[in-house]
């Protein structure tokens, strides 16, 4: 069973003698938690975060960015919020306000009330280092986190029939999503390595023999697939094993924003419908 660290989860799991795994997109939480223990970017956050609450509730401050951001030829983006329990959107508000430095600058400078909230060039240097280390979790969280990955081809849209190079150039192609076997890949030089072979004078069971023979499998091909025919029962038991319990917390949480106080009558098929159109929307 994969949880995370609540004390209540690891005693129910304790007396029941379950064998309990830790949710790893808990622990990477808890390890980014703890590298952001540090004075300065606690100071660099903390502005950070004023900086985005002082838009948010504005809206002359949001107009006034909007302005801002078409004289400085800036991409017209809102300013993101910080949720406290997804670090990825951590990262997310800060790579907007690096993005947006200038106009929000500009923004400020025009309001003695709100000018202390101006980053300072050691805050941004801060912010910079963060979002560089940051920015590499944040794909491969993503992929952690995902229930659904499309191991097919890139699609490319549909070109008009009198088709050219500049309409095929132009083209946009769907991105494909990465799952979480491609960030454990060989490299070429590791997949082209010779596999050990058995010595001719030891008597070893065939499958023994064919399983060291056998080059590495795809890290985004099913091992329960390769597995079917000689160790099933174990593949089934210990490969089908989760590494986070985002899938599973995020139909609770679906499900507490469905089923409300003023909606404590639902039935069960009109949740459902409901959980759907919230899926979906």
């Amino acid at each position: 069973m994969t949880t995370d660290n609540a004390s209540n989860i690891k005693l129910a799991a304790e007396v029941n003698g379950w064998m309990r795994l830790q949710c790893f997109g808990h622990r990477l939480h808890l390890a980014i938690e703890n590298a952001m223990k540090d004075p300065r970017i606690g100071r660099a956050m903390g502005l950070c975060k004023k900086l985005v609450s002082s838009f948010s509730y504005s809206w002359k401050k949001k107009r006034e960015l909007a302005v801002a951001q078409q004289q400085l030829n800036l991409p017209e983006h809102s300013l993101k919020t910080e949720c406290p329990t997804r670090w990825g959107s951590r990262q997310a508000m800060i790579d907007r306000v690096l993005e947006q430095q200038k106009a929000i600058a500009q923004v400020l400078s025009n309001d003695r009330k709100t000018r202390h909230l101006s980053l300072m060039w050691q805050d941004v240097d801060v912010l910079e280092a963060i979002n560089k280390s940051l920015s590499r979790l944040v794909e491969f969280t993503d992929a952690l986190s995902g229930e659904k990955y499309d191991n097919a081809p890139l699609e490319t849209a549909a070109v008009p029939a009198d088709d050219t190079e500049d309409a095929a150039a132009a083209a946009p192609n769907k991105k494909k999503k990465k799952g979480l076997g491609s960030f454990f890949k060989a490299t070429v030089d590791q997949a082209a390595e010779p596999q050990p072979t058995l010595q001719q004078d030891k008597a070893i069971a065939l499958e023994l023999q064919s399983y060291l023979q056998a080059g590495p499998l795809d890290a985004e091909e099913d091992p329960l697939k390769w597995w079917r025919e000689s160790l099933s029962i174990l593949a089934r038991k210990y490969l089908c094993i989760p590494a986070t319990s985002s899938s599973s917390e995020r139909v609770f949480s679906t499900g507490g924003n469905i089923v409300t106080c003023l909606r404590s009558s639902l039935k069960p098929d009109q949740r459902k419908l409901l959980a759907v159109d919230d899926l979906i929307g």
